[in-house]
């Protein structure tokens, strides 16, 4: 029997398969093995001069491929799309994983534009899957904006708010802190990782509370997190404790996507997994 991979081996699969999503970009046909690296039904959410547009990847995949084949029967002979970091942070726990970073787009080999990117990715069957993504993009010309870690309370005051009202089992105080057309990605193992939309993401929370008696609480509590933001695309790394009445029930990790929304940072996505 092999001999499980080490962390800094599962970091570097997890880059590779980043690295090779984003190559499917400007293959010949475009993204026509993008497939293989994501999970299709996963929620990603693009730019878009009227709000963010959250999509799955199927539909990502379908649109971005058109554009790129426009582009190339236009006469563009080359479209890259690539990590501007060779060894950006990496944050992994289990089959989860959440990498923050700057790319950059070429067209016949000259910088298009720039932007910072938020990854997640989970391990199913053996393998590394991009399950969420969110981007902003600046063209060539301005400076990037860096990517910010403080203020934590810049990104953390949505994430506790989602989970204060949790707590209070106020659903539709808790649904206004979601994007809307989004959703969660959730590891269930040793089943794949299941894809599904908020409105069943806040029934499924629903479901577990109903089975509770009424004077127990379920508290997920959070600790050492870790953000990363830059313009409207924001990333938290949240390690969690669930307590159902006071009693400690499972631990885990999630990962929560933002995007600023009217100027306001709103939940885009969420993926998490738990530990034994």
């Amino acid at each position: 029997m092999a001999a499980p991979a080490s962390a800094d081996d599962q970091r570097a699969r997890v880059l590779a398969v980043c690295s090779q999503f984003l190559q499917c970009f400007g293959s010949k046909p475009p993204l026509a093995e993008a497939d293989q690296h994501t999970l299709l039904t996963g929620f990603c959410i693009l730019p878009n001069l009227e709000g963010p547009q959250p999509v799955t990847f199927e539909e990502l995949i379908k649109y971005a491929g058109q554009k790129v084949t426009h582009l190339y029967g236009s006469g563009t002979t080359s479209f890259e799309l690539a990590l501007a970091e060779s060894d950006p942070t990496i944050w992994f726990a289990e089959n989860l994983a959440g990498l923050v970073s700057g790319y950059v787009v070429r067209i016949d080999g000259e910088d298009a534009y720039r932007g910072v990117a938020a990854f997640s990715f989970l391990q199913t069957d053996g393998h590394w899957k991009v399950v969420g993504l969110a981007g902003t993009r600046w063209s060539s010309e301005p400076v990037v904006p860096p990517v910010m870690s403080e203020p934590v309370s810049e990104i953390m005051t949505i994430v506790n708010k989602f989970f204060a009202r949790l707590t209070d089992y106020n659903w539709g105080a808790l649904e206004a802190t979601l994007l809307k057309g989004s959703g969660a990605t959730l590891s269930r193992r040793p089943q794949p990782p299941l894809a599904v939309a908020w409105p069943e993401f806040v029934s499924r929370l629903k479901v577990v509370v109903e089975k509770l008696p009424p004077t127990v609480k379920i508290e997920e509590k959070l600790h050492d997190c870790e953000v990363r933001w830059c313009g409207d695309v924001g990333f938290a790394w949240t390690p969690f404790v669930v307590e159902i009445g006071g009693e400690v029930k499972s631990k885990g990790f999630n990962i929560f996507i933002l995007v600023k929304s009217n100027g306001e940072w709103t939940i885009g996505g969420l993926q998490d997994t738990h530990c034994a």
